[in-house]
């Protein structure tokens, strides 16, 4: 009997959270340290809750930056549920880039399914990246309940 290791059975049963993000919230970062924004900038992700309406798990993930002239402004996420074995990916939010309106702001819903009367706790990366057109700034975030959520 091998303890610890994965059979081919579970071998897909691992963590698949990214390691050692910030909660809640993160401030860009200069890839190029030319011009650093200040705290006005960067990455942020609600709470995963369940929509009573769609019947799923929402997060929505916000990149701003209201200190610089932007020129884009991506966000993308994944969503986990919690397992015996740490976390596992049940949604993707593929990046979106605005460049167009205001960049200075872009907000985007991950959504993932909920099964009625599962119970588990839910966790969302929220990634960004901004460009000036001179220099790009990226972070990264999570939020994730503490609590198990029933899905209706």
């Amino acid at each position: 009997m091998s303890c610890g290791l994965a059979t081919p059975a579970h071998a897909q049963d691992q963590d698949e959270a990214t390691p050692g993000l910030p909660r809640s919230g993160a401030p860009y970062n200069a890839v190029e340290r030319t011009q650093q924004p200040s705290g006005n900038c960067g990455i942020q992700v609600n709470y995963p809750h369940y929509s009573t309406q769609y019947k799923e798990i929402h997060t929505r993930v916000t990149s701003f930056c209201r200190d610089l002239v932007l020129v884009s402004n991506t966000v993308s996420a994944k969503t986990y549920r919690s397992r015996w074995f740490g976390w596992q990916r049940v949604s993707t939010l593929d990046p979106k880039t605005k460049t167009s309106g205001n960049v200075q702001e872009h907000r985007r819903t991950i959504t993932a399914p909920c099964d009625k009367g599962s119970q588990y706790r839910y966790r969302t990366e929220g990634f960004g990246e901004v460009s000036t057109g001179a220099q790009t700034f990226s972070a990264a975030s999570y939020e994730q309940n503490d609590n198990a959520i029933t899905c209706g």
